[in-house]
């Protein structure tokens, strides 16, 4: 079982290091939906490997943009981050979780 996640962001240049930092090495995909504070820009600015960003000509809101992560992503699960969250641990035992509790995923 694998997982992405999956951040939207809008605006979101002042707290989004923090989020994609404490992903550590999780597969990730940004979404910026035209943001005009350069949050896009911060993104590129980390370099961070296991980041993907997505930057969006217009705001197509958020079920769109996490729609458009989600329509690339190869992994079983999905976690949906808000771009002023930061893990404090693992995500690991959630997924074994998901796992153990059989939720459909093949």
């Amino acid at each position: 079982m694998t997982l992405r996640v999956v951040v939207v962001t809008y605006n979101s240049a002042g707290v989004v290091a923090r989020c994609l930092k404490s992903c550590r090495d999780l597969a990730v995909t940004v979404v910026d939906n035209f943001s005009s504070d350069g949050t896009g820009l911060r993104v590129k600015e980390l370099r961070l490997p296991n980041v993907r960003l997505i930057e969006n000509t217009e705001n197509r809101g958020f079920a769109a943009a996490v729609n458009q992560a989600v329509a690339e992503a190869p992994e079983d699960v999905i976690l949906l981050l808000n771009p002023d969250v930061e893990l404090l641990s693992s995500v690991d035992p959630l997924v074994e979780a998901i796992d153990v509790k059989g939720c459909g995923i093949a």
